[in-house]
């Protein structure tokens, strides 16, 4: 969407085509720019093995017709490769492999990590350019071959801190200027450790601190997330709200980020947090590269969620006084009009 918003459809065409629909959200304003986007499965995800099968014969029927001249595929393991390697077959001359993950969850973790390898194996070398959104996310994708990063770029200014938004949020939340708000926005699945945040609460708890949990998102963990809540006795301190229009407004209204992810590509959400001058308390996992603040401290899953909520609680007190760092990651080269302007450079040297 940045890509499209910025480069402009007078000197582009674009297309946005997926095996299922993941989000619809941007439908519309898609619509209004003339951008047809396509999924293979609309409405529905079907399992790994048929979404395979069937996408990427879809995707060989629609690259056919010969009208392509770039496609930039958005990878999140090697099987997602065969894609690129269709449009090599089908003489596709710019073919762009943009890896955005350094892992992967899930009862189908097997299959795929033996798809993972197979399509490194088969179909790597179908792209003329390889992207990454992280160095971690290269070497998992790439295997040993050269890449080049580009940053998640956003749009720092909407993600500056905006202190009568933060009041607007905290209100309808039923929250006191004086109660700590945790939380994070993405989705609420395994790889994200939500229910390593509810113990992080429930240890805040424990400590005597006034705390909330927010946790905003969609996924396939939000009922173990809650029953979690329950059986800790924090269920009443757990806010859990779907995917929002208007993030900025709750990174302004949160006091601490969470993001005790397994594993991450780069995160946008880390970005846009610390573009709001909030404190971010971060696993392992995430790289280095992500963090361009002074407001990251990264604390290994390994020490507990007691560790983790005497950290939150630490960071919340030392960066007590929010400032928007916007500024900052525009600097370090997240902005939208940096990742973009590189992207198109991309593009035409390709």
């Amino acid at each position: 969407m940045n890509a499209i918003r910025v480069l402009g459809t007078e000197r582009y065409s674009f297309e946005i085509w997926s095996a299922y629909d993941w989000y619809d959200g941007f439908d519309d304003e898609l619509a209004s720019l003339g951008v047809p986007r396509t999924a293979a499965f609309p409405g529905e995800m079907p399992s790994l093995v048929r979404r395979f099968r069937v996408g990427t014969k879809m995707w060989r029927e629609r690259l056919s017709r010969g009208d392509v001249d770039i496609v930039h595929v958005n990878a999140m393991n090697g099987s997602t490769l065969a894609y690129v390697d269709i449009a090599r077959q089908c003489g596709v001359p710019v073919r762009v492999a943009h890896s955005h993950n350094s892992d992967f969850t899930g009862v189908a973790r097997a299959l795929k990590s033996v798809l993972h390898r197979i399509g490194q194996r088969l179909w790597e070398r179908a792209a003329t350019v390889r992207l990454a959104c992280s160095e971690e996310a290269g070497a998992y994708l790439f295997a040993g071959s050269p890449f080049q990063f580009l940053p998640n770029g956003i749009d720092t200014s909407r993600f500056a801190f905006d202190v009568e938004a933060r009041g607007s949020v905290r209100k309808n939340l039923g929250v006191g200027e004086k109660t700590l708000v945790v939380g994070s926005l993405g989705r609420i699945s395994e790889q994200k450790n939500p229910l390593f945040s509810v113990r992080v609460l429930a240890e805040l708890i424990a400590s005597g601190v006034d705390a909330r949990l927010l946790l905003i998102g969609d996924g396939s963990l939000e009922g173990e997330t809650l029953l979690l809540a329950e059986r800790l006795g924090v269920a009443d301190l757990y806010t859990h709200i779907p995917s929002v229009e208007n993030p900025e407004d709750y990174y302004c209204a949160l006091d601490a980020f969470l993001m005790p992810s397994f594993f991450e590509g780069l995160p946008y959400s880390l970005i846009e947090a610390q573009c709001s001058g909030l404190p971010c308390v971060v696993s392992e996992a995430i790289q280095d590269e992500a963090c361009v603040t002074p407001l990251v401290r990264m604390v290994p899953l390994s020490e507990g969620s007691a560790a983790w909520a005497v950290a939150v609680s630490d960071e919340a007190v030392r960066h007590s006084e929010r400032r928007a760092y916007s500024d900052d990651v525009a600097a370090a080269g997240f902005s939208v009009g940096a990742s973009v302007a590189y992207l198109e450079e991309v593009y035409r040297h390709a």
